[in-house]
């Protein structure tokens, strides 16, 4: 076997390794969350308390996903231009804001 064919087949390898492992992410079920301007008019239902409680909990930014968020913004920044509500929800991810505001909500259900 000729040292071309050798390195072809490792170079092939890689890249479906590669391929697989950027892949396994899809099979997972994520839910995507609420937009900020949908969370802030969001309102509490004290009869439906625990399903809210569950829901927003649910819905907590990690912090990867903060710093995906923050990343994201910064290599696409022309997306507050185009796309300015994506930009938007990744900001109030990323800053934390999100988190803040289910705290509040969490709160309001506290008080039922």
């Amino acid at each position: 076997m000729t040292d071309t064919a050798r390195l072809s087949k490792v170079v092939s390898g890689i890249f479906v390794i590669t391929a697989i492992l950027c892949n396994t992410g899809c099979g997972t079920v994520q839910t995507k969350p609420m937009a900020f301007e949908d969370l802030e008019y969001f309102q509490v239902d004290c009869r439906k308390r625990t399903e809210q409680i569950a829901m927003l909990q649910s819905m907590r930014s990690t912090r990867d996903d903060k710093m995906f968020a923050r990343v994201g913004n910064m290599l696409q920044p022309w997306q507050v231009i185009t796309d300015p509500d994506a930009y938007s929800n990744r900001h109030s991810v990323g800053s934390g804001r999100s988190n803040w505001l289910l705290n509040q909500k969490l709160m309001e259900l506290g008080s039922c």
